[in-house]
């Protein structure tokens, strides 16, 4: 999944459009506490755990059968949804590319002091 900064690059962000954007953003995490992401972070968690609990509650009241047809439902479900992302990994990481070079060829401005 692209991050905020990679998604512009994927909708087609130039290079100074991209650097802006890490500049603001940046900016704007110098202000979010370690505190706060953590709590964040376990409030995914949480949901998480109860969806799996629930999953377990339904598989276990299942036929072995229903079980299995369940799980081979899934498993096309998700080797389906892999695929279509790998697709995208590669359209992704040849747009992310293009971007690391104009990053790795960008020479900043000098700065003089006129005396």
């Amino acid at each position: 999944m692209p991050t905020d900064w990679t998604q512009k690059i994927l909708d087609g962000a130039t290079f100074k459009e991209f650097a802006l954007t890490v500049l603001e953003a940046t900016s704007k995490h110098d202000g979010v506490s370690w505190d706060d992401i953590t709590a964040q972070s376990i409030k995914i968690h949480q949901v998480e755990i109860e969806k799996a609990q629930k999953r377990i509650k339904q598989v276990s009241k299942m036929s072995n059968k229903a079980a299995f047809n369940a799980a081979a439902r899934d498993y096309r479900e998700k080797l389906k949804v892999t695929q279509e992302s790998l697709q995208k990994t590669a359209e992704h990481g040849f747009k992310l590319s293009k971007m690391l070079l104009h990053v790795a060829a960008y020479q900043p401005p000098c700065r003089r002091r006129s005396f």
